[in-house]
């Protein structure tokens, strides 16, 4: 059960630290733009856009969002899919 999540932020995430930092953060929602998927037996690629938006809190009292580009390694185990690996890259926000 390996895992390696590296955030936009450059953050990275086991399984475990990415499990107890998904129970525990600011709620946030995730969109999904167009995906692609490619499958290679038992391992897919998957690749496309996503945003989140990370509610108010104590440290970003306005809250954040951040538009990204990703891509995902999901491997088969015992016929379930399981991700393997995520690689988040922000897009530079507009000029204000």
């Amino acid at each position: 059960e390996d895992l390696s999540y590296l955030h936009s932020t450059g953050q990275r995430d086991d399984k475990e630290s990415y499990i107890a930092m998904s129970i525990e953060a600011t709620p946030r929602t995730v969109g999904r733009g167009e995906t692609e998927v490619l499958v290679y037996g038992d391992v897919a690629v998957v690749r496309g856009d996503y945003q989140i938006h990370i509610e108010p809190d104590a440290e970003y009292p306005d809250g954040r969002h951040t538009n990204a580009s990703g891509l995902q390694v999901w491997r088969r185990e015992d016929g379930t899919w399981r991700l393997f690996l995520h690689q988040g890259t922000a897009y530079p926000k507009p000029a204000a």
